[in-house]
């Protein structure tokens, strides 16, 4: 007797929570908030002729180190912390789930500077970014560094690990999710 009214109670719930959930994307396509007031979370998008014409479903992500992009139902946090100040002007990522920070380096030899998360430093000039927000496609963004100011945050549209890029690579196109 009691393990079907247990079922019953349990079903009931998990219908009550499945009625509660929000999905990532609106009948407009449009992102609906899904993270805490204070974190943002970074969507591939493709820009054309000044505007948005796809948003991928590659969300920008942390695990272990390694900067990646990740469905939106897929494993790993989303939420990012942008840790900022208008005294120093130092813009910085901090993933809220490893609580590292996005950090860009290069290595002698190499073309571009690699990417990973590092533990946080205000000090440490590859976690400092700028964000160039777009004049004229909306509220897309590309993420560069100040350091190496001529590359920016890369991802593909399909997944993988994130890069650094050049500024005008279409890989380098962002919006914030709040």
């Amino acid at each position: 007797m009691r393990a079907p009214f247990l079922t019953f109670c349990f079903l009931a719930s998990t219908g009550a929570a499945a009625s509660n959930t929000t999905v990532a994307h609106n009948e407009s396509g449009a992102i609906e908030s899904h993270f805490p007031p204070t974190q943002w979370g970074f969507q591939r998008v493709q820009v054309v002729d000044n505007k948005i014409v796809n948003r991928y479903d590659a969300y920008l992500s942390l695990w272990s180190g390694i900067v990646h992009t990740e469905r939106w139902d897929g494993l790993g946090g989303k939420g990012w912390v942008i840790m900022g100040s208008t005294n120093d002007k130092i813009d910085m990522l901090r993933h809220a789930w490893d609580n590292q920070c996005l950090d860009a380096y290069l290595v002698p030899g190499d073309n571009y500077p690699r990417l990973h998360g590092y533990a946080c430093d205000r000090n440490n000039e590859n976690q400092h970014w700028n964000f160039v927000l777009s004049q004229q496609a909306g509220d897309w963004t590309r993420i560069c560094h100040k350091k190496y100011a001529s590359y920016c945050l890369g991802a593909n549209s399909w997944g993988g690990d994130a890069f650094m890029t050049s500024y005008s690579d279409t890989a380098a196109q962002f919006v914030s999710v709040p």
